[in-house]
Parts: structure tokens; sequence; C-alpha cells
């Protein structure tokens, strides 16, 4: 987006007429039709710090330099349930090794997981199951 269309959308969002704006900015609408149009190329420095202020806006915005501060609502954003599962060491995938239950960590994860601790695999015999080596398995 240019320079002018960014004037004619915030214009537009404030609810301000060429008029207004032209006012706050010390120009007739003519030359705001004419910088939102894009037959003025050359604003002066003045103008677009006063038009960044009348807008709501910064002169950088305007000039492209850095994009416009979107506010993102988080009201319809799914909220995960988190549990702790007490990571018991290593499960082997190939031969048999002893599992001690002294809790060496805990891991973070959704409630979505129905399990009641987890062992980090160790080897690559179930690489067909998709359980590679140092992948948490859940159980």
């Amino acid at each position: 987006m240019d320079m002018g269309q960014k004037i004619y959308s915030l214009r537009i969002q404030k609810g301000l007429t060429l008029e207004e704006l032209g006012n706050m900015v010390g120009v007739g609408k003519s030359t705001v039709r004419k910088w939102e149009n894009g037959m003025i190329a050359n604003m002066k420095r003045d103008k677009i710090l006063k038009v960044s202020e009348a807008l709501d806006t910064t002169p950088a915005y305007l000039m492209g330099w850095e994009e416009e501060k979107k506010i993102i609502s988080l009201d319809n954003v799914y909220q995960i349930g988190l549990k702790r599962f007490p990571m018991l060491g290593e499960i082997a995938c190939g031969k048999p090794i002893y599992t001690n239950e002294d809790r060496e960590s805990y891991i973070i994860a959704g409630t979505d997981i129905k399990a009641d601790f987890c062992l980090k695999a160790k080897g690559d015999s179930m690489i067909n199951a998709r359980i590679l080596n140092g992948d948490i398995v859940f159980l």
C-alpha cells in the first residue's frame, strides 16, 4: 500500500472528510485528494508529520518504513489445558532395559493426552512406528 492509499484508508477509518483532514493539516481538500490519488508524490516533511498526527499514526508508517501495528484479540483463541507428566527414564526400542522410577524430570503437555507418565525412546527399532531415538513416549 502506498502513502496515498494509507492516508485514504486511515482517513476513512477515522470518519474524516477531505476538508476536515485538510483543515487539520493546513491545506485544502483538493491537496488531500491529490495526496490520496498519488498526484503529489513528494509531500513536505512538515505535512507528513501533521497528517500522521491527525490520523493517529507515525510518519514512518505513512512512508512505508514500518507496518501499522495491529491489535490482536485473544477472545477467539482456544485455550489448551496443561498437565505435568513425570518422565520416568528411558524405554528401549530394541533390547529391554530397566526403567528407574525416580522422577528425573517432568514434561508439560496438553490435557488431551491420556497418559500417566512418559519415557524417552532409546534406539531405532521403532522407526516404522514413527518412534524415533529421543522421542517422548506417553504411557
